[in-house]
């Protein structure tokens, strides 16, 4: 354990429309386990997305502005180390000069790593990171171990809220229902062209005729044409029910037989909670990766870069629909029970006790 009893670990991330909430949501998760753990944490992130934290219930007081640089906000006193949360696509040169950077100043550094080909690569002539975190299925087999002095690797070092564990422990039973989340921006408007698409082709019914329930997670982020046309179509289904910015995802996805929609960390929120996902990447990808869910009967995902993958991801999901509509028992069938170990929802704990270890 850390000497001094309350470190204090900066979070750095960032959050928008173009980004989403998926990094900024893990940090949220990070920072309640640090604190449990009697560490203290603190956000660092643009200005500008300073009213999107405070939307997910980060007080101002904990918030350290990053645009000047690392120069400025690495003085902050008391900081005994810093977590990057900064890899998509097209930021893992910046990544690597500010963790290298840090690290040159003595900062201890940790890097929450992404997959090939946006994953992390020291940057040249900086020194290593203390702890690099590829949080994701099959890691270490689809890229080299990192330049840093630890690596954790594999899905049992998802980042999830603190809520999964013991949501997990009690094994909630599924009611016939489907719930579709595009993260908190959804914007291509994916949320609404799946309802739209269960509308055109038949809403799946149960033996008795009884409509699918199905809930739509509306983030914070939503363009206001795009909810808009998710409230006309709730307006003409009865069984669909628009669930506006939940704290946490972990209630619906407990309460559902499948969860489908645009691929985000929630693939592994729905494992941790053993249920099975049929996701939508927009592009090409990742593809070697995300074939592994399937093989490991965790998840189904399509590539929108594959001719007709759009089309195909849409059927798929109005199929799959049709089962839980029939019983969810018959998931079964598609997904492996015995997949949903690899996602135990203890990992934020493990990287929040890694994350002490490089603070001490």
């Amino acid at each position: 354990m850390p000497a001094d009893p309350s470190p204090l670990v900066g979070l750095r991330c960032d959050a928008g429309g173009g980004i989403g909430l998926g990094h900024l949501q893990r940090m949220t998760a990070l920072a309640r386990a640090l604190r449990a753990a009697g560490a203290g944490a603190c956000f660092v992130a643009p200005r500008r997305a300073w009213p999107v934290l405070a939307a997910q219930g980060v007080a101002e007081a904990g918030m350290i502005a990053a645009d000047g640089g690392v120069t400025d906000w690495a003085q902050t006193p008391g900081l005994r180390a810093v977590v990057l949360d900064t890899l998509w696509s097209g930021n893992a040169a910046e990544t690597a000069t500010e963790a290298g950077t840090l690290a040159a100043r003595g900062v201890p550094v940790a890097v929450i790593d992404s997959m090939p080909p946006d994953h992390f690569v020291a940057a040249p002539g900086l020194p290593p990171v203390d702890l690099v975190v590829t949080p994701y299925l099959g890691a270490d087999g689809f890229r080299p171990a990192p330049v840093a002095r630890r690596w954790l690797a594999g899905a049992d070092h998802a980042i999830l809220g603190p809520e999964y564990a013991p949501l997990r422990a009690a094994e909630p039973e599924p009611e016939p229902r489907l719930l579709i989340t595009c993260g908190g921006a959804d914007p291509e408007g994916l949320s609404a062209e799946i309802v739209g698409h269960f509308l055109r082709h038949g809403w799946p019914e149960g033996p008795e005729g009884a409509a699918l329930g199905v809930d739509v997670v509306v983030g914070p982020l939503f363009a206001p044409h795009h909810l808009a046309r998710l409230q006309r179509h709730a307006a003409t289904q009865p069984a669909l029910r628009l669930q506006a910015a939940p704290r946490s995802l972990a209630p619906l996805i407990a309460n559902a037989a499948l969860v489908g929609g645009r691929l985000g960390l929630v693939r592994y929120e729905a494992a941790a909670l053993r249920r099975g996902g049929v996701w939508l990447q927009p592009g090409e990808a990742y593809r070697e990766y995300l074939a592994g869910f399937a093989r490991a009967g965790l998840a189904e995902v399509f590539l929108a870069g594959d001719r007709d993958g759009h089309g195909a991801f849409l059927a798929r999901l109005h199929a799959l629909a049709g089962l839980v509509a029939a019983g969810p028992a018959a998931l079964a069938t598609v997904f492996s029970p015995a997949a949903f170990e690899a996602v135990d929802a203890r990992g934020t704990e493990r990287v929040a006790q890694a994350l002490l270890e490089i603070a001490s």
